[in-house]
Parts: C-alpha cells; structure tokens; sequence
C-alpha cells in the first residue's frame, strides 16, 4: 500500500534524518531513534498506527535523487517475524539505515475483513524496500511463507505503482485473469492488491494507486 516516489523536503543541517514536524514528543526504541510524524487512519474507526522514521545506524547517507519510475515495478517487499532484527539486517544488506514506520497498523484486506501487521518503509538509490511483520487478523498472505519457529526474513512480493485509478483496475483485471487476487481493498485515499503469481513467478505482485499528497510521501530516501 505504497506510494509513487515524491521529491523530498532538504534535510534540517543538525539532523541525520527528515524534519517532520512531530506531533508528539520523540520515541526512542532501543539504540536507534524513532522520530514521532503525524498518524494516519488506516480505516474508519480504527486506531492509529505508530508511524515514524527509524535512524539505524550513527550516521545516514546522503539523499539521492527522486526517481520517475511512475508505471514501472520498484518495490522490493521482504516479510518477517522479528520486525527491529530485520530492518537492521535488510538495512546492512541494502546499504539502507532510515525507513518510515508504521507499527500495528490495522487495514482492510476486503470489505468485512482487515490484519494488523507492522510497516517500515525505505528508498536506496530508486528502489524502495518493504518490511512486513503479520500480526493479527487476515494476514495470511504474508504470513504462509514464514516458518512456525525460528527467525526468519523472507522476499514476499515486487511492488507496482499505478499512475491513475483507471490504470490500475485495468491490470487489477488482467491479473485477475492469470492468478488469485486474495486480498485487496481501498485505503488510506488509494487502493492496493496483491496478486499472487507464485506459480508464474515465485512471488507476489502487488499492485496500488496512491494519489499526490497521500502519508507515504514521507518515505525517506537513503
């Protein structure tokens, strides 16, 4: 549930992350710092997530250019049972050390159902990168891939954004034609599904319109 890439406010000089204006005071979680962003409403009625930016390590890279990807595949989504142990591992990897997060967000995956899981979001030189920790509710389309027991973090989907609602239901169509659609709902002002393409691909695909404006313009670039 993701957005087109947006330029990027230039970072406060005395700080190693993005100036959000905060609407309470900072979090600290463990060594690494969680700075507090407004909350979105995933769904009418339900709680807010938590949702702010995590500095991993001491200090953050540079800013790289937007992208213009628009139509084209750039997400790169992993799922996870250890949340804080795989965003630093994903992070070590990708070279990737600020990400937007979104702990116990509660969405719909339909119209009469919804899961709770927990988000953190990143760009590295034009690809974005998702972490994905199920929780409750009708997550199973990220939680059948992970083991009952021990850690693991495993590549669960490639992410692609459409420019315009009507593109979108145009391949939400066609991949209806070729693979199971098991979840997909409008949230949050757009609209996201995931097919799965397993038998094809080996992964899912998920497929999303967020219009201009939407909370994920927040997505920091590493």
């Amino acid at each position: 549930m993701l957005a087109s890439p947006r330029p990027l406010p230039r970072p406060a000089a005395s700080l190693n992350c993005l100036p959000f204006q905060a609407s309470a005071p900072f979090e600290a979680v463990g060594a690494p710092k969680q700075l507090g962003v407004p909350r979105p409403s995933f769904r009418g009625g339900a709680a807010a997530p938590r949702l702010g930016v995590m500095v991993v390590g001491a200090d953050s890279p540079p800013r790289r250019g937007r992208n213009e990807l628009g139509r084209n595949y750039y997400q790169f989504a992993y799922v996870t049972n250890d949340f804080d142990h795989a965003m630093k591992e994903i992070g070590a990897i990708h070279g990737v050390s600020e990400y937007m997060i979104m702990r116990d967000a509660d969405f719909a995956t339909s119209a009469t159902s919804s899961a709770v899981c927990h988000f953190a979001l990143a760009y590295k030189n034009g690809v974005q990168y998702e972490i994905i920790q199920p929780l409750s509710g009708d997550d199973h389309v990220y939680r059948q891939i992970l083991p009952d027991s021990g850690y693991a973090t495993l590549f669960h989907h490639i992410g692609q954004h459409f420019d315009t609602r009507a593109q979108f239901d145009e391949a939400l169509a066609a991949a209806k034609s070729k693979w199971p659609v098991p979840i997909g709902y409008e949230t949050m002002g757009g609209v996201y599904a995931y097919a799965d393409a397993r038998k094809d691909t080996g992964h899912h695909i998920e497929l999303f319109h967020f219009p201009p404006g939407s909370h994920l313009d927040a997505v920091p670039h590493n």
